[in-house]
């Protein structure tokens, strides 16, 4: 079964889309909605790109035997997707944010998150000033 999912996924319409109870079926158009209401944007620290100008990334590999759920994908636009290809790694944290992180070669970057799309996590808790 597991070869006839992969190829449905890679030649079909639709794919593998794990929920925590199993493989469901949901169709390609509805992952970009889902994520744009997750990420909004572009993860990569410092980018600003929109969502509906990003990708979905597999955060673990899918080709690697990763699975794709909400929890494992993110958004990436294109030109930072391709940094993938060259030695780029991305994670998810605790807190549901994707760390990206360079390739060794770069050694004075340091891996980072994007609160650009959150303003809410910037602002923080303004409580009642009121009072």
């Amino acid at each position: 079964m597991f070869v006839a999912v992969r190829q449905r996924a890679v030649t079909g319409d639709h794919w593998p889309y794990d929920r925590g109870y199993g493989d469901a079926y949901r169709h390609l158009a509805s992952a970009p909605s889902t994520h744009h209401s997750k990420d909004r944007g572009c993860t990569a620290p410092g980018c600003t790109a929109p969502g509906h100008l990003c990708e979905v990334h597999h955060v673990e590999d899918w080709a690697g035997g990763g699975l794709i759920n909400i929890d494992t994908l993110t958004f990436a636009c294109a030109p930072h997707h391709k940094l993938l290809d060259q030695g780029w790694t991305t994670r998810k944290l605790p807190t549901g944010d994707t760390q990206w992180i360079p390739p060794p070669q770069l050694p004075l970057l340091s891996a980072g998150t994007n609160d650009f799309h959150h303003p809410e996590k910037l602002i923080g808790d303004q409580g009642d000033e009121a009072a």
